[in-house]
């Protein structure tokens, strides 16, 4: 099926923002500012990197709220459409409780369970990107294909065609290559160690971010919540609860961090307050994880899942890939075969199911 004009400025929005993402939050890493007062320097301020991956999930967190201000536009216009529709029968009652009530609750409880997955799978990876390079990341985290693939089939039942599997073995065999080339790549042994942390901490986060769709696809699909509405409360959940007992709790943890602290986030703002462009490459991740959403979620009127992941992941990684070729043809092929209408046979072609959760991708789209 042939894309739109407006389809492909959408993608376009998504691939910009994606892009932005990543690499702000690499960027994020590599400043080196002065912090809270070192009390192994006299008490002075110091310069240091930034390495602040659980404050950088806050920041994720505030970008998901934000989606929060789309959803209150959505339900004003469905209020006024709903008005304009029913002008005669409203004109008999007073206010409009019947449009509210047609309307979810803001605070829906049961979206802390997803978000707490999310927290520790953007955690994980975001601690990853730490030792390895932005390209190497961003195709690592294909592997959500591969996890959300097998526990769509082994707890929502779903059965996947031939086609679907080879896809799975292509990306597989291209996201190996990716990690063993990464690996060869350093030069001693303890940036080996390094890179293959990075590596595992990546594919970990990645199956937590597969398990968080299966179980928003579980507990979501028939609650006809809107996905500006799961994403914005997942936002807010996470943020109170990393500002309330995840940050705090890292404060405490003895660590490597400035002051023997596991994650000083004092240290963070310090260092973001002290250092205008580690400000800008904070506000820059925070904006594109709201704009990467708004193209996300509005896309998805017209793409399936499917169509959409390979989009927002397999064209990503082409813009930056600084890896063989070979390693990016064999992701790449990989995410083709799973890609609705691509080399399919004639029955399947009539079948566009998801390889992983199918409404859970709709749900939740983020870099």
């Amino acid at each position: 099926m042939a894309l739109s004009g407006y389809q492909v400025l959408l993608i376009g929005g998504m691939l910009l923002t994606g892009s932005i993402n990543t690499l702000s939050k690499k960027a994020q890493n590599d400043c080196v500012a002065p912090g809270v007062a070192n009390h192994s320097a006299n008490g002075t301020a110091t310069e240091h990197s930034f390495n602040h991956p659980w404050f950088q999930t806050v920041i994720m967190f505030v970008g998901e709220m934000g989606c929060l201000i789309g959803l209150f536009v959505v339900r004003q216009r469905e209020r006024n459409r709903y008005r304009r529709e029913n002008i005669e029968r409203l004109s008999e009652v007073s206010g409009s409780e019947d449009v509210v009530d047609t309307q979810p609750r803001i605070c829906q409880l049961v979206l802390a369970i997803p978000t707490i997955c999310d927290l520790f799978g953007t955690s994980l990876a975001g601690i990853g990107l730490v030792y390895v390079n932005a390209s190497v990341w961003q195709m690592l985290r294909g592997s959500i294909v591969i996890f959300t693939s097998i526990l769509s089939v082994v707890f929502l039942k779903r059965r996947l065609r031939w086609v679907h599997w080879v896809g799975v073995a292509f990306t597989t065999i291209g996201l190996a290559l990716v990690g063993i080339s990464s690996v060869l790549n350093e030069s001693n042994k303890h940036e080996v160690y390094e890179t293959a942390i990075g590596i595992s901490l990546i594919l970990g986060g990645q199956l937590v971010s597969a398990t968080q769709m299966i179980i928003e696809e579980s507990f979501l699909k028939n609650r006809s919540l809107h996905p500006l509405h799961v994403v914005g409360m997942e936002g807010t959940f996470g943020f109170f609860i990393m500002s309330l007992i995840v940050l705090p709790a890292m404060f405490f943890i003895p660590g490597n961090d400035i002051n023997g602290n596991y994650e000083n986030s004092l240290d963070a703002l310090y260092q973001i307050g002290n250092d205008p462009k580690l400000l800008v490459f904070s506000l820059l991740y925070l904006m594109s994880i709201a704009f990467y959403n708004f193209f996300g979620l509005a896309v998805t009127k017209s793409l399936t899942d499917t169509r959409l992941k390979r989009h927002g992941v397999s064209l990503e990684w082409q813009l930056y890939n600084e890896t063989t070729p070979i390693d990016w043809i064999a992701v790449y092929k990989g995410h083709l075969w799973n890609f609705p209408g691509a080399s399919y046979p004639r029955r399947c072609l009539q079948d566009h199911r998801c390889v992983g959760s199918q409404s859970a991708c709709l749900l939740r789209l983020r870099p």
